[in-house]
């Protein structure tokens, strides 16, 4: 029995290392069971008690049940003819149970096998099977019916396969009827002992091997021959004498030949005549035109070595033509705009470097283009014209650029250009900025396309630099629109240079107090002061003050004006905090809100924080928002105005008349009251048609429910014209400057008081 476990626990250590599959799961099943059924006959018989015999047997007997439809599951896996049935599993479970309950009742009554005491050769008494009952042909039939399942799957499988893989399984059907063979023998000549167990240990063990470690001969020989039959790259193959002998379909068909004499004169003539003997491993690089398509190849060569000695060499003709075309299009993703084709912000940097390197006695222009309001176009028109236009702008580069010059798309609506300066004409680009200001299909609106040229002076000054000088000259340019095109020059540098100080300063002012609470009084028609604007002016230590205009304009651009703001609205909450305390709750202040605040906060949460940290009635604090701002996203402001006027704040529409569509603002917005752009009343002492404009102005509002506020009032005239036009309250000069708190509550707080 000993001899037995040897091989079957080698198998089972081996097997038990292989990764778990179902392959793998069935054979560690079989070898389990096989050393459980040699264990169990070599136990029934060592015992000398006859009961513990009947039942050591009675145990031997179902694991050959067992073992035997182990066997056919293995089959059925290996054969990959594994199939879920749902009868096959309980008729399984009702053969089993049926022989253990036969095997078992025998140890009551006997009636399967009977046992006896014998003697061996040495002298050695044990139980062995002495007779068989009627009740064992059923243990037969069943353990025989799977063994011939078994032998039916693997006969099947064996005649489907490949000739080559024939081997495994005949040699596992040629062990498996030994093995039966052997059992029949042991019943028939009624050996002492079974001898059919040292066939079922050859069967687990022959299993194991042809299904994990046998390799058919030829197969490996076989797998390569095919392997460069259908592989997609050429194969050709010398012997040691430097003779072609073999070559697959696709090396002929990328040289362009059929036979072995004219595919060897072609790779020979690539070797420039040498000897084969004497070349060792080399590569290089092809193309070839296959199909009318362009083709790209590397070219391998390399000598075949066996137990030291060349035994022959091959050419490897590998396609690259995916890779390399996979290349040029991640390449050409990475460097060109996905919208308009032509270069990136990043690689027009790029190669206007390499240009300017290459060119050093060439005079330069960088050309930067930008569309005001371009968002306007997309939100009236849609993404799709706005796309549209960007294109044709493309497409104008495309077509208009001389050669010599590198242009791309920065972002959004801004486009560059290097071009030599000797290339530039500036008439050529006033044509085409009014070429693509006219949107197809409306007449009625045009865009403002602005250009921006920077003359490069200092190449080691970065692309991206120039770029932005080159917009910084477009910004200098107002709404003319006889002028679209301007340069940069060194006034532009040095307002550069004054806005970076002005920006660098801004947290140290903002930090030591140097920007001081300012108010403008609002007066009434009936010449009562209940309120005024909250303004801001920078005290600056050495420059004293610096106007508004030096830096409102640029804190927006640069987005510092949600600081300021931010610290202003503080201040002005404080001040209306002391007001209300000192029994002044009738006095108002309005605030300004930047467009850029809608980005960077939350404007509702931020107004009701202040009001309940402060303690003073909302309506007291005026929310003044321009039509830039309503614009940006008319929807969002829509619902921020109806929220913060239920909450009681008063809301106001700052510079109205400045924007493009005040009068639809007017339908889609309530607001409580709207403040009339200066810009109106500049003309109004001699331009009929101005004060007509106002006056309806005046009117509708006053129609719509809204005070009208008037800012910029220079002149007593003015003041009457706008009083007689309905005008509530007035602010400006011809009243009073912005000033300081304590200058605004000497002059009219402490007088009402």
């Amino acid at each position: 029995m000993v001899i037995l476990l040897i091989p079957l626990l080698f198998c089972i250590y081996t097997v038990q290392r292989i990764e778990k599959n179902a392959l793998r799961n069935s054979v560690f099943g079989l070898l389990l069971s096989q050393t459980g059924m040699v264990m169990l006959y070599g136990m029934a018989l060592m015992t000398v008690d006859e009961k513990l015999a009947l039942f050591f047997y009675a145990l031997f007997y179902f694991c050959v049940d067992f073992m035997t439809l182990l066997l056919f599951i293995y089959s059925r896996v290996y054969a990959d003819t594994y199939r879920h049935k749902v009868w096959m599993r309980p008729v399984t479970y009702i053969l089993l149970l049926t022989d253990a309950i036969v095997l078992f009742s025998n140890l009551r009554v006997q009636n399967v096998f009977h046992v006896a005491p014998m003697t061996d050769q040495f002298g050695n008494v044990y139980y062995g099977v002495k007779s068989y009952g009627i009740l064992y042909g059923v243990h037969t039939l069943i353990c025989y019916a799977f063994a011939a399942a078994c032998l039916i799957v693997l006969l099947v499988r064996r005649s489907k396969c490949p000739r080559i893989f024939q081997v495994n399984y005949s040699s596992i059907i040629i062990t498996l009827i030994l093995t039966a063979i052997a059992n029949i023998m042991f019943f028939k000549f009624e050996f002492i002992y079974d001898f059919s167990l040292i066939g079922y240990t050859a069967l687990c063990c022959a299993i194991t091997y042809f299904t994990f470690f046998h390799i058919p001969a030829g197969l490996v020989e076989k797998m390569l021959a095919l392997f460069i039959k259908t592989i997609d790259d050429g194969v050709v193959c010398y012997d040691v004498k430097g003779k072609c002998i073999h070559a697959n379909e696709q090396a002929k068909k990328i040289l362009h030949v059929s036979e072995l004499s004219a595919l060897d004169k072609k790779l020979q003539g690539w070797l420039n005549g040498k000897n084969l003997r004497d070349i060792h491993d080399i590569a290089w690089k092809e193309q070839f035109r296959i199909d009318g398509k362009v083709h790209f190849f590397q070219f391998q060569y390399k000598k075949m070595i066996y137990e030291n000695h060349e035994i022959g060499s091959f050419f490897l003709l590998h396609d690259r033509t995916e890779e390399v075309e996979r290349v040029k299009s991640e390449q050409y993703k990475a460097n060109h705009d996905a919208l308009t084709g032509i270069y990136n912000r990043e690689y027009f940097y790029e190669c206007a470097e390499q240009m300017l390197r290459e060119n050093s006695d060439t005079a330069f222009y960088i050309v930067c283009s930008d569309i005001r309001d371009f968002k306007i176009v997309n939100d009236v028109y849609g993404s799709k014209k706005g796309d549209d236009i960007l294109i044709k702008q493309a497409e104008s580069l495309k077509q208009k650029t001389p050669a010599g010059c590198i242009y791309g798309r920065l972002a959004g609506d801004r486009f560059a250009l290097l071009l030599p300066k000797e290339l530039f004409q500036e008439n050529i680009f006033r044509r085409e900025i009014s070429r693509i200001e006219h949107i197809e299909g409306n007449s009625s609106f045009r865009l403002r396309m602005y250009m921006g040229i920077y003359e490069v002076d200092d190449r080691n000054t970065p692309v991206a630099v120039m770029c932005d000088r080159a917009i910084m000259a477009i910004k200098t340019i107002k709404d003319d629109v006889s002028n679209r095109i301007s340069y940069y020059d060194k006034e532009l540098r040095e307002t550069a240079l004054k806005e970076q100080g002005i920006i660098s300063q801004f947290h140290d002012a903002l930090e030591g107090g140097q920007f001081c609470f300012y108010i403008q009084p609002q007066i009434s028609a009936d010449g009562v002061v209940r309120g005024g604007e909250a303004l801001v002016r920078w005290i600056h230590p050495e420059r004293g003050m610096i106007p508004p205009g030096e830096f409102i304009e640029l804190f927006e651009r640069t987005g510092l004006i949600s600081e300021l703001d931010r610290y202003i609205w503080e201040k002005a909450c404080i001040q209306l905090r002391d007001w209300c305390r000192q029994g002044h709750a009738d006095f108002y202040l309005s605030v300004n809100i930047s467009p850029r605040d809608f980005y960077y906060m939350d404007i509702y949460k931020v107004f009701t924080q202040l009001v309940q940290k402060h303690g003073f009635e909302a309506k007291n604090l005026h929310l003044e928002i321009t039509e830039t701002a309503v614009m940006s996203d008319t929807k969002k402001v829509i619902r921020l105005v109806n929220k913060l006027r239920q909450y009681g704040f008063k809301v106001e529409m700052d510079d109205f008349g400045s924007g493009y569509s005040s009068l639809n603002m007017l339908k889609d917005i309530k607001m409580d009251t709207i403040k009339l752009d200066m810009g109106f009343l500049r003309k109004t002492r001699n331009n009929e048609r101005s004060m007509s404009i106002v006056s309806n102005v005046i009117h509708l509002s006053k129609r719509l429910g809204m005070e009208v506020v008037t800012e910029g009032v220079e002149t007593r005239e003015q003041v009457d014209a706008l009083t007689m036009m309905g005008c509530d309250v007035f602010q400006g000069y011809y009243f009073a400057k912005p000033m300081s708190v304590w200058d605004y509550e000497d002059k009219y707080i402490s007088t009402e008081g």
